[in-house]
């Protein structure tokens, strides 16, 4: 499990991750391209983090969906000796011992309080969903059911072949389906592979700085590049993708009542706007 938790540098910075947006979108690229199923989350909830971030990532998630969605998009939990709890008074925080402690044991709330690990905002602290979460859990929805749905998977390749580069895009969002790139469009294309930033492609492949941007920017503008905190990074996988092992496989194990018919119940299509 290599730590994703989010895929918007802001809210990474706030989780204190110590990593990027695009070095986690990067990670989820390169572990499809192997044939790794990865376990990530999305977390949300934390104090101090913004609407509009949840908001901006669900309007980049189309241009993810060949990648493996999140296994959940989740509230943050508080877990005693965390900085949430040891410093809940500087991130405004009022906690109180999750309820199903006094369901368990017939103690006074103060036991409780000293007794418990996970604990809860107090009552009427609740961080309620915005519309930028609204959407985003509709997009993530979305993406599962199309990644899982046993149908033909959103796909999004490339294949160099040395003097040109032929991308084949069949996500929802695509602008066309097949993309040519020449020249120093296929060169700029090659070197995102990992994220970039145009100084260091200009340098690299000795182009004008200009030159290298206007590429960037109509890249961008067809979603076959992702852009964070200036940076670039080509989304397109290469090669045969292996298939991924099915979630029953997991070692760890898996339990579901119904595990065939879950993306056909109707709450779930609501969700998704389906």
């Amino acid at each position: 499990m290599p730590g994703l938790e989010g895929l918007h540098d802001r809210l990474l910075r706030l989780m204190d991750k110590g990593t990027t947006g695009l070095t986690n979108l990067q990670t989820l690229k390169w572990c499809r391209e192997f044939g790794m199923r990865v376990s990530w989350t999305i977390l949300w909830g934390f104090p101090g983090e913004e609407d509009e971030w949840h908001a901006e990532m669900a309007e980049w998630i189309p241009s993810f969906e060949h990648l493996q969605p999140p296994a959940a998009l989740c509230r943050i939990g508080y877990h005693r000796f965390s900085p949430y709890h040891t410093r809940a008074r500087e991130y405004g925080l009022k906690q109180v011992a999750a309820p199903a402690y006094a369901r368990v044991y017939p103690f006074p709330e103060a036991d409780l309080q000293d007794l418990a690990y996970f604990f809860e905002d107090a009552p009427g602290a609740e961080r309620l969903e915005g519309p930028g979460l609204s959407k985003l859990r509709q997009q993530v929805t979305r993406w599962t059911l199309r990644f899982t749905s046993g149908g033909l998977p959103a796909i999004l390749s490339l294949l160099d072949r040395e003097e040109q580069l032929e991308i084949l895009d069949t996500r929802s969002c695509a602008t066309r389906r097949r993309h040519v790139l020449n020249g120093a469009a296929r060169l700029l294309y090659l070197e995102c592979d990992s994220s970039q930033t145009p100084q260091s492609l200009a340098s690299r492949l000795s182009l004008p700085l200009e030159q290298v941007q206007e590429h960037l920017d109509a890249m961008q503008a067809d979603r076959l590049l992702a852009q964070q905190g200036g940076r670039y990074l080509a989304l397109a996988t290469r090669g045969q993708l292996p298939d991924l092992w099915h979630p029953s496989d997991f070692p760890g194990g898996s339990l579901s009542p119904r595990p065939e018919s879950l993306l056909d119940q109707p709450w779930l299509q609501k969700v998704a706007g389906a």
